[in-house]
């Protein structure tokens, strides 16, 4: 597996890629949504073999705009701590202990569940897959993501 830093790098070759609902291909051809974004670094920095990603998603099946809405489930966060550890939880707001490479997953849209994920690159920047392309940005000052609940993943933590 790669280092942190290596990571927060590769995680930059998907910036620009479109979004797209349950894309799976990096590149401006391609397409990806938060979820798929999340499946795809963690299958490149060589956390999770790419079929037993494939499996997962294929398990999940299509995940609408408001799937969140619909379910009890915490169905992001428990397909996520397969394959990373939970670092801290709280608001996004400040300096919370994210490292470079690791994994944010937020309860946007007023959701009960944690509905949205991005890449740590280094706080207070991350990299999300928002409504047009795969962007960087910086969570606490987002209207998305800013004072929203929080939570850290190490994909280098037992999981």
């Amino acid at each position: 597996m790669m280092t942190r830093e290596q990571a927060a790098e590769y995680a930059l070759t998907w910036e620009g890629t479109p979004y797209v609902r349950s894309g799976r291909i990096k590149g401006p051809h391609g397409g990806v949504d938060c979820g798929t974004l999340l499946a795809g670094y963690l299958v490149g920095i060589g956390r999770v073999a790419p079929t037993e990603m494939e499996t997962l998603l294929d398990d999940l099946g299509f995940l609408s705009n408001d799937w969140f809405c619909n379910t009890d489930s915490e169905t992001y966060l428990n397909a996520l701590t397969q394959f990373a550890s939970l670092r801290w939880e709280g608001i996004c707001s400040g300096k919370p202990p994210a490292q470079p490479g690791d994994i944010a997953l937020y309860k946007v849209a007023d959701s009960k569940r944690f509905n949205h994920g991005s890449i740590m690159l280094g706080w207070p920047r991350s990299l999300h897959a928002f409504s047009q392309r795969v962007a960087v940005a910086k969570p606490s000052l987002h209207p998305l993501t800013a004072h929203t609940e929080m939570a850290v993943f190490d994909p280098w933590g037992s999981a």
